[in-house]
């Protein structure tokens, strides 16, 4: 199993709102209604540019200020890190080269005091000594708000292309965590029809209009997208195993469900993968659920074997 956690924390969003008088403070609001964007829509906007510019300035204390104490973040390099601390350190660490990022939001459901948004980013990097490089991909972020303000609360984000066989993979001891997600029938349809090669039955656990970003690709838009990925994915032979760790409820039938899984190369195969998900999904007239948006980042197995990350 891989050894490593994930946990939701639903905790406040946070927009460095610092006061003025009342002229300015309606600004925001008078501009998000001349876009068509409501109040809450232009400030988690602001949140992306806002972790943008300072990422870009190199301020890790000032990017990790958007972050809730208790915040998880999962990031694309295969670590886990939990609470604001954690996460600045390790902006901190990855500023030493200088990075350059560009933040593309695509698309943001609010329920209430809840959110979700999915997008896109990009990261251009010169570390000392070396030739500059840069890498992109997709994310989900889970925020909520409280007293009026915004604050990232989960973020998990991967890579859209496959990085170099050399690639310098995070390690990260902690526990297994455990399987509290309450999707068990989804999961369960998912992984049994994955392991059976039957795409177009798995593509039938997206709605419509999902969106899915698997590790090292972009997203795919629509179930026939999905489906000819899931093929693609399918045809390497690996057996899924998915462990539902966390389900958060929205509202009018929505949640936000996450765990990890695991590729193995068969039945009684060695691993080959490992990755964390994250998915918001929506609940249908029959009582079921279904997959809307959905990002998944993986690593391969022997980077985790070779960090002894495995018990």
């Amino acid at each position: 199993m891989l050894r490593g956690t994930l946990k939701l924390a639903l905790v406040t969003l946070l927009l460095a709102g610092c006061g003025g008088d009342a002229p300015e403070e309606a600004a925001p609001a008078q501009d998000a209604a001349a876009a068509g964007m409501s109040a809450d829509e232009a400030a988690l906007d602001e949140v992306a540019a806002y972790w943008e510019t300072h990422y870009n300035m190199g301020h890790a204390d000032m990017v990790a200020s958007v972050y809730t104490e208790d915040a998880v973040a999962l990031p694309a390099s295969g670590n886990v890190f939990e609470g604001r601390a954690a996460i600045e350190a390790d902006l901190a660490a990855g500023m030493a080269a200088s990075p350059q990022a560009t933040i593309n939001s695509m698309e943001t459901m609010i329920f209430g005091d809840m959110a979700v948004g999915i997008g896109t980013y990009s990261i251009a990097a010169s570390p000392e000594g070396a030739e500059a490089m840069g890498w992109s991909g997709a994310y989900m972020n889970l925020v909520v708000k409280e007293d009026g303000e915004w604050k990232i609360a989960a973020n998990l984000s991967n890579y859209d292309a496959a990085p170099p066989l050399d690639w310098a993979w995070d390690t990260y001891e902690g526990e297994v965590p455990e399987e509290a997600g309450t999707m068990a029938e989804l999961v369960e349809f998912y992984e049994s029809q994955y392991n059976m090669g039957h795409a177009a039955e798995v593509a039938s656990a997206y709605t419509d209009g999902a969106m899915a970003a698997f590790s090292d690709n972009p997203f795919r838009s629509g179930m026939s997208e999905i489906q000819a990925q899931l093929q693609t994915n399918i045809d390497t032979g690996a057996i899924v195993t998915i462990h539902d760790v966390s389900t958060t409820e929205l509202a009018d039938g929505w949640a936000v469900d996450a765990g990890w899984y695991q590729l193995n190369a068969s039945d009684a195969g060695d691993p080959v993968r490992y990755g964390n998900y994250m998915n918001l999904v929506q609940q249908q007239d029959d009582g079921s659920w279904k997959i809307h948006w959905m990002v998944t980042n993986g690593w391969p197995a022997a980077a985790q074997e070779a960090a002894d990350r495995l018990p």
